[in-house]
C-alpha cells in the first residue's frame, strides 16, 4: 500500500475523531467544515514525521488539537461580532450514551464553549475516556498539569450546577 493510500484508510478510520474535534472548537457548519479540512490538511503535511511505533489516534488528535486552537485563534480575531452557538449538533460528532440525553449534551456543547482552549480540549479527551497519561501525551503537557486543569474544571462544574455533579 502505498504513503497516500495508507494515509486515507487512517484518516478514514479515524475521522469520527477529527468530527469531534471539529464540533468542540467549531461555532458553525461552514466553520466545522474549514476546520475539518485544516486538520486533514495539516495532518498530511506531517505524514511524514508519523512514527508507526506510536499510537495513531494520539498522534493525530495531538495535531487536531493544535490546528484546531490556531484556528480558531484565528477565527477570533477575524470575526468582530460573536456568532451564537447552533443548538443542532449532528450525530455522528459526539457520542451521547454515557451522557444522558439530548438536553444534557446541549447543556454540555454550552458550558464547554465557556472554557478556553486547552480545557476544551482536556473536556474533549476525558469525555473520550482517556487518562490523565494519555491527555498529557496528546497536550503535550505533564499529567499533573492535566490533572490541576481537571480538578479545576470539576471544581467550575460543581459551582455552576450547586454542587449536584458527583464527578
Amino acid at each position: 500500500m502505498n504513503e497516500a493510500d495508507r494515509f486515507l484508510e487512517l484518516i478514514e478510520n479515524s475521522k469520527k475523531l477529527i468530527y469531534k474535534v471539529c464540533f468542540t472548537y467549531g461555532r458553525t457548519e461552514s466553520v466545522r467544515n474549514d476546520l475539518f479540512q485544516e486538520i486533514v490538511l495539516q495532518v498530511w503535511r506531517s505524514f511524514q514525521r508519523y512514527d508507526d511505533s506510536k499510537k495513531f489516534s494520539t498522534w493525530m488528535y495531538r495535531i487536531a488539537l493544535n490546528t484546531a486552537i490556531s484556528f480558531v485563534r484565528k477565527e477570533q480575531k477575524r470575526i468582530d461580532n460573536e456568532v451564537p452557538m447552533e443548538q443542532e449538533f449532528v450525530h455522528v460528532a459526539v457520542q451521547t450514551e454515557s451522557i444522558g440525553g439530548d438536553g444534557d449534551l446541549t447543556r454540555l456543547h454550552q458550558w464547554m464553549e465557556k472554557l478556553d482552549e486547552i480545557d476544551k480540549a482536556i473536556m474533549l479527551l476525558k469525555l473520550e475516556g482517556k487518562n490523565h497519561s494519555e491527555i498529557g501525551d496528546v497536550l503535550g503537557t505533564s499529567t499533573s498539569n492535566v490533572g490541576t486543569r481537571f480538578n479545576r474544571i470539576k471544581n467550575q462544574i460543581q459551582k455552576t450546577n450547586g454542587g449536584r455533579e458527583n464527578e
